[in-house]
C-alpha cells in the first residue's frame, strides 16, 4: 500500500506533511489557525509545531488562487467585461495581501517555534 494518501509539500527542506496538524483535536484546530494568523497568543508547543505546519500549505493556497483570480481577470478583459474585471483585479489584490500576510505568520511561528526549542518533526524522522 506505502504512503497513506493526502497532502505533501516537497520543499528545500525535503517533503512536509500536516501530521501534526492532523493529529489535532477540532479545539487544537482552532487554537492552530488563531496562532497562525493573528500571531497574538503563546500557544504550547503542539499547537506551535501545527502552526509552523500549516504555514507552508496557507502560503501554498493563496499563491495558486491569486493564479486562479489573475487568470480569471484577463479572461474578463479579453471578454470586454471590464467591471467584472475590476472587481476580479480587486479580489485579486486582496488574495494577494493575504498571501503576504500569511508570509509574515509563518515566519512568526517558525521563529516561536525556533525560539522555543521546538522542532517541527518530518515524517521520516525517527528521532
Amino acid at each position: 500500500m506505502g504512503r497513506l494518501a493526502g497532502p505533501s509539500w516537497t520543499a528545500r527542506r525535503g517533503t512536509v506533511n500536516l501530521t501534526i496538524y492532523r493529529g489535532t483535536t477540532r479545539a487544537q484546530k482552532r487554537a492552530v489557525l488563531h496562532s497562525f494568523w493573528t500571531r497574538s497568543s503563546q500557544p504550547d508547543d503542539v499547537v506551535a509545531r501545527a502552526a509552523a505546519e500549516y504555514g507552508t500549505w496557507a502560503i501554498a493556497l493563496l499563491a495558486v488562487t491569486v493564479v486562479e483570480l489573475a487568470v480569471i481577470a484577463v479572461a474578463l478583459l479579453a471578454r470586454h467585461q471590464r467591471a467584472w474585471a475590476e472587481c476580479a483585479s480587486v479580489v485579486t489584490l486582496f488574495t494577494l495581501w493575504s498571501t503576504w500576510w500569511a508570509y509574515q505568520c509563518r515566519r512568526s511561528a517558525h521563529h516561536f517555534v525556533a525560539l522555543t526549542g521546538l522542532r517541527v518533526m518530518m515524517p521520516d524522522d525517527r528521532s
